[in-house]
């Protein structure tokens, strides 16, 4: 999934003299082979969805490669909810999770036939849509085979059981398709995440059905998977968590979904800079043209990790450790303690992997890598030009 860097240094090194750094750069065929083996891992289960939270890259090119490759996408608002009708989504693709109330986002979700993601009752909307998601809260610790698999009892998402079988009776009165969801890890290798969430969603699905409230249709593992953060660990197996999910689930008729969008992208995305310096410190210190990294990429999703373009990690001979930095003016823009790379100089370039996920920043260029051809990315449809 991730770890090196997916194109030529040549190639990087001509598009860094023509319009500078830094710049982003995705995989197109890295991105398609990620949903397909998300796709391949949960094949067993007829109706399977996969969705990619709009937030987490909002790019119109990934988001047409994911729709292109069966993914859906998850919206939280009226401008989300437009901005992937206008990147090829439909109703039947989009679903509206709304964290305020928002009658223009409803309006809109109504127009488009979108599946509604409810996670609090105050915020059930106006219309009655054809197919509901409910976010739980578990209120317990989530366990799978004697292992404490997450801390639930502070998550921010979800409502309580009582609160979900009250809403789940009513839109099932109302002719909707009712579910059960959860949304309790963005970024986490653990593979028991997924069996426990799924064993807790099926539980309270029985527990509905046998108070009389009939047959719920569908469950959604939340983001769940994603990329290790630490340097040579492991990303999330998704197809050993699939095949757990699926023992567990195998005399159930429940459809699945899951939106594991860091495994899916993260590591499909490079964040390409240059070293302004390096400073004589206890380690050295590389200062990068990173003016402001904080607000480049939610340090809570992904791993910082760093590649020298053209370097070589194979020598242990020649690597050394650095603390790195941005060049803005505070003290909280450091990027990464004790990396090792090869030895560093002004001017390098470096590679910020695993970013293919990242808080939206229109000041810098985006790339696309396809084909072994370089396409700058624009907001128009087909959404790409070629480089140069």
């Amino acid at each position: 999934m991730s770890g090196e860097v997916f194109l030529p240094a040549r190639t990087l090194r001509q598009a860094a003299k023509r319009i500078g750094t830094p710049f982003y750069v995705y995989d197109e065929a890295g991105l398609r082979q990620n949903a397909a083996v998300a796709r391949a891992a949960f094949s067993w289960n007829a109706g399977f969805a996969l969705w990619f939270p709009l937030r987490w890259n909002p790019n119109p090119a990934v988001l047409s490669i994911f729709r292109e490759s069966g993914c859906g996408v998850e919206c939280t608002s009226a401008a989300e909810l437009a901005h992937a009708e206008r990147c090829g989504f439909s109703g039947e693709q989009i679903r509206y999770a709304p964290q305020l109330p928002d009658e223009a986002g409803e309006r809109l979700a109504a127009q488009l036939g979108a599946e509604l993601v409810l996670d609090d009752p105050a915020l059930r909307p106006g219309f009655l849509p054809e197919r509901v998601l409910l976010r739980v809260w578990p209120g317990v610790r989530l366990h799978w085979r004697g292992k404490t698999v997450v801390q639930s009892a502070k998550s921010k998402f979800g409502m309580t059981k009582r609160e979900s079988f009250f809403l789940a009776d009513y839109y099932a009165s109302q002719g909707a398709e009712v579910g059960l969801g959860l949304w309790l890890a963005e970024n986490t290798c653990e593979a028991e995440l997924y069996p426990a969430e799924t064993q807790l969603l099926l539980d309270w699905m029985r527990e509905f059905r046998d108070r009389g409230g009939g047959r719920m249709t569908h469950c959604d593992l939340g983001a769940g998977p994603g990329s290790s953060r630490q340097t040579g660990a492991p990303d999330a197996e998704l197809a050993q968590i699939a095949a757990q999910v699926r023992e567990i689930s195998r005399t159930s008729q429940i459809r699945f979904s899951a939106a594991p969008g860091a495994w899916l992208a993260a590591g499909r995305g490079m964040l390409i800079t240059r070293v302004l310096t390096v400073k004589e410190r206890e380690r050295p210190m590389i200062v990068l043209d990173l003016p402001s990294p904080v607000q480049l990429w939610p340090g809570s999703i992904l791993r910082q990790e760093l590649r020298l373009v053209g370097g070589s990690m194979d020598d242990v001979r020649q690597l050394h450790m650095y603390d790195v930095v941005g060049c803005g003016p505070s003290l909280r823009d450091r990027i990464s303690d004790r990396q090792i790379l090869p030895s560093v100089k002004a001017g390098d370039l470096i590679a910020l992997l695993d970013v293919g996920v990242h808080a939206p920043n229109p000041v810098l260029p985006e790339f696309l890598w396809s084909g072994g051809e370089l396409f700058r990315l624009t907001d128009e449809p087909p959404f790409r030009v070629t480089a140069w």
